[in-house]
């Protein structure tokens, strides 16, 4: 009988490295992911749904304005040369009031926000955002010193909101403690947001649509 033919020795596992233990991370560090996306919203309007037509006088003459937050009934721009207009919806004849916001260094605003009793102003020239009075926004009540340029301003009521363009986050400031840095799902390019009760909504520049987003976890 022919002899049994030796089985050959396993081979060893091959070694198990362990990963390496992650750095804690900072406030401005822990990105989650925060936002999930609701069905966007069409710009235009579906043919037989009521048309929007200017109402009443249709406009209200404004130096160039651009970035426009409200409260209430009251309007806030800004201003071509960086100034700040505020101007009464119920009255459009009446021209708005400009005001010269009295910030240290180069002040360019791109994005207002108004919320928690303040008007919020992003400065990109001086990677900051000022805190103004709605009854006298040339003066600030303080600023909130960034590591990024800010982009579009957002408010909940409770919490500011700031969405930073070269990280791609969404960064929460409370009125205290530390701020957190969240991603948004799908990763849209924030041109303006704006939260409406739970739910963030997002405008991205040439759009044809609004982004819907909710709070999830994970």
């Amino acid at each position: 009988a022919p002899s049994p033919v030796p089985e050959a020795p396993a081979a060893p596992a091959p070694p198990v490295s362990e990963a390496p233990a992650e750095a804690p991370r900072g406030p401005w560090d822990r990105l989650v992911s925060f936002l999930s996306p609701k069905a966007a919203v069409p710009i235009e309007a579906p043919k037989g749904s009521p048309r929007f037509r200017p109402a009443g006088e249709g406009r209200l003459m404004m130096e160039r304005p651009a970035a426009l937050a409200t409260a209430g009934t009251r309007l806030w721009a800004r201003a071509a040369a960086g100034a700040l207009l505020r101007a009464e919806a119920r009255r459009p004849g009446e021209a708005p009031e400009r005001f010269k916001v009295a910030a240290e260094g180069a002040f360019q605003p791109v994005s207002i926000a108004v919320g928690g009793g303040a008007v919020w102003v992003a400065d990109k020239a001086g990677r900051r955002v000022l805190k103004l009075a709605p009854a006298d926004p040339e003066q600030p009540l303080g600023e909130l010193s960034l590591d990024c340029e800010p982009g579009a301003l957002a408010h909940d009521g409770a919490n500011l909101w700031v969405w930073d363009p070269a990280a791609a986050v969404l960064r929460r400031f409370p009125p205290k403690g530390d701020s957190e840095a969240f991603n948004i799902a799908g990763s849209p390019r924030v041109g303006s947001m704006h939260w409406v009760d739970k739910e963030l909504w997002i405008q991205e520049p040439g759009a044809r649509c609004l982004l819907r987003f909710e709070a999830s976890e994970g």
